[in-house]
């Protein structure tokens, strides 16, 4: 949302406290304010947890994807990747593994796997710190 002196403001909540989640959702909003936030859009509210047909969020979904793991390096990774193979893919990208794992789990529906590399309860943790 802007504020009224037109001033972008991201709200996330740690209500999937993952770093995967937190990054993805993180910049998917930032996709949100640089492309999408205007005078005529003042506000955009996403639930993430809810599959959109919507151009704008397809639009957010693929900056965010693309901005973490861009597709010529994920392109190598299949159904039958290893974590070893995620935390390469990891590796090259310059990203934590939870980013590889998360997307995963996402692409192919199965979040039984790659659940320890994922960050959980991380996030919170960071933000808390002294």
């Amino acid at each position: 949302m802007c504020r009224a002196d037109g001033t972008p403001v991201i709200a996330l909540t740690l209500r999937h406290d993952r770093l995967d989640n937190f990054w993805f959702t993180l910049l998917h909003e930032f996709a949100h304010v640089a492309c999408h936030l205007s005078g005529e859009t003042p506000i955009i509210l996403d639930d993430l947890d809810v599959v959109s047909d919507d151009k704008v969020e397809k639009q957010a979904d693929r900056f965010a994807t693309d901005a973490l793991i861009p597709e010529k390096i994920w392109a190598r990774v299949t159904e039958e990747s290893s974590s070893e193979d995620l935390l390469a893919v990891a590796e090259e990208a310059g990203v934590h593994p939870a980013i590889a794992a998360g997307r995963w789990r996402f692409q192919y529906s199965d979040y039984r796997r790659f659940s320890k590399l994922l960050g959980s309860g991380q996030v919170k943790a960071a933000l808390t710190a002294e």
